[in-house]
């Protein structure tokens, strides 16, 4: 076994809005979209003041593709666009782009009035569901709270593969005695998206019929070295790889890449302390064990 630090924690209200991230399919009800829907100005079709270049690239700071097909189901223009978004993300994202809207907004001088509403539905999204976010954090925590050799041996993984990764491990323990907790969570997202391509690589056939995996305008599957860790992460949980709760509380892992750019941190608001970091870990803990089919008994 290769122990990590303190086995169990116990996550504090506010720790929640970091990993909450769910597969909620409306995470926006009717009255909560007719409030940013007047605040964005999108009953024309456009969002504020955003060109089709604009709202690529804010989007693109949040890890985002705006452009992809599966946010043009209902229609090209940047408002239809963004109302396909919030209806099929998770919530933390959704959050944290209608906090940054929401700046816009008040750069861009609109009413008080409507900015105040667009604030109070925020405060209900963050509200909605904590006591129930809370309590399965602490189950996923308590359960893999310690990194397992035996699990990941058991993962159909060459030798020098293994012991990269072991490697890895190793290292994001000695980052996280040292806090150094933004190394600690781009290695841990590392490591989950080695072990995730490795895995899809050798069943990818079953992976690119699945509904989720990525796909190019054409409707074609894109190469595995085109995939992102989210694809990765959603394509596993649908092929059943994976359990939905590693979905749930992977916002800020499968981010890992953009963390890289101090503008993207920035923009997301991302300050990883140890909490974050151990949910993290918990994360990549019960994928491994769900990889090696070992997590029913855990």
């Amino acid at each position: 076994m290769l122990q990590t630090l303190d086995a169990t924690i116990r996550i504090p209200l506010g720790v929640f809005l970091f990993v909450l991230g769910g597969i909620d399919m409306h995470v926006l009800n009717y009255h909560q979209k007719v409030v940013f829907e007047d605040l964005l100005e999108m009953s024309s079709g456009y969002v504020l003041n955003f060109t089709d270049r604009t709202f690529t690239e804010f989007f693109r700071d949040f890890g985002v593709n705006i452009d992809e097909s599966k946010y043009k189901t209902n229609g090209l223009s940047k408002a239809k666009r963004l109302r396909c978004f919030w209806e099929t993300e998770d919530r933390l994202l959704i959050i944290k782009v209608l906090k940054e809207l929401i700046r816009l907004s008040e750069n861009y001088k609109r009413p008080e009035e409507k900015i105040a509403k667009a604030k109070e539905v925020l405060i209900e999204l963050n509200a909605n569901s904590s006591e129930k976010t809370i309590d399965s954090t602490e189950t996923l925590t308590e359960k893999f709270s310690t990194f397992s050799l035996e699990h990941l041996q058991k993962i159909d993984l060459s030798h020098d593969y293994q012991t990269l990764l072991i490697d890895r491990i190793r290292e994001f323990e000695r980052c996280m005695n040292a806090k150094c907790y933004l190394s600690a969570m781009i290695l841990c997202g590392s490591i989950l998206e080695a072990l995730l391509l490795e895995t899809v690589s050798k069943n990818i056939t079953i992976y690119n019929k699945a509904k989720s995996s990525p796909k190019n305008k054409d409707g074609k599957p894109l190469r595995i070295a085109e995939w992102t860790l989210n694809h990765l992460i959603k394509t596993a949980v649908e092929v059943g790889s994976l359990k939905a709760d590693v979905h749930k509380f992977s916002e800020h892992l499968r981010d890992f890449r953009n963390y890289v750019h101090p503008r993207a941190q920035i923009a997301a608001s991302f300050n990883p302390d140890q909490h974050t970091c151990k949910i993290a870990m918990a994360v990549l803990n019960a994928s491994i064990a769900d990889l090696a089919g070992e997590r029913d008994k855990c």
